[in-house]
């Protein structure tokens, strides 16, 4: 959780890691998109980043990425 707080608190690392992988970092915490009710999830958690292509990265109430 460190590091999602210090790539939202430095936009040049946050641009940084966006121009090299594709992944931007959000401003909040989100609900995770379920396709349309297509998927369901076993685990809590809340979204904290998107790739270019839509994938999402999702902080699990574990502490791990999913």
């Amino acid at each position: 959780m460190d590091y999602i707080k210090m790539l939202r608190e430095d936009s040049a690392l946050a641009d940084l890691l966006c121009e090299v992988s594709g992944v931007e970092v959000l401003s909040e915490f989100k609900t995770p998109q379920d396709e349309g009710g297509h998927i369901s999830y076993n685990i809590s958690g809340k979204t904290f980043a998107r790739e270019k292509s839509g994938s999402e990265y999702i902080l699990i109430e574990d502490g791990s990425v999913g």
